[in-house]
């Protein structure tokens, strides 16, 4: 967030507060500016930058945090699976969702890697 340094403690007070508000009337109440100021600063490109900065930052820890508990959820999946005192349909079912959810990362990660691939062809084409 180099461009953060450009900003009066106002702008990142009303950042703040636009990460935690659901409205951008609440987040101008909230830092204490008024809601034309707000939006006037939306438009300028060093406030609008280090926005989309916090917003990447929020997203890249909500985002390691929901793969932290997804092992917890396959886990559940798992004990549900094979625990025989567990009703059958549910049994069956943990073992649907685990199967739908290995494919689709399976799926990804061959996109991924062809995706990869395809940029690295793009970087550095061959020439006979």
């Amino acid at each position: 967030m180099e461009e953060q340094s450009e900003l009066n403690a106002k702008q990142e007070r009303a950042l703040v507060a636009l990460m935690t508000c659901r409205t951008l009337d609440e987040a101008a109440d909230q830092a204490s500016v008024g809601q034309r100021t707000l939006r006037r600063w939306l438009q300028q490109e060093a406030f609008q930058s280090a926005f989309k900065d916090l917003r990447r930052e929020a997203m890249a820890s909500a985002s390691t945090y929901l793969r932290t508990l997804a092992w917890e959820a396959v886990s559940t999946l798992r004990a549900v699976m094979t625990d025989d005192a567990n009703a059958p349909g549910s049994r069956v079912s943990a073992a649907r969702t685990l199967l739908e959810h290995a494919q689709r990362a399976v799926e990804f990660e061959d996109l991924s890697l062809r995706v990869g691939d395809r940029n690295f062809k793009l970087r550095f084409p061959y020439r006979p």
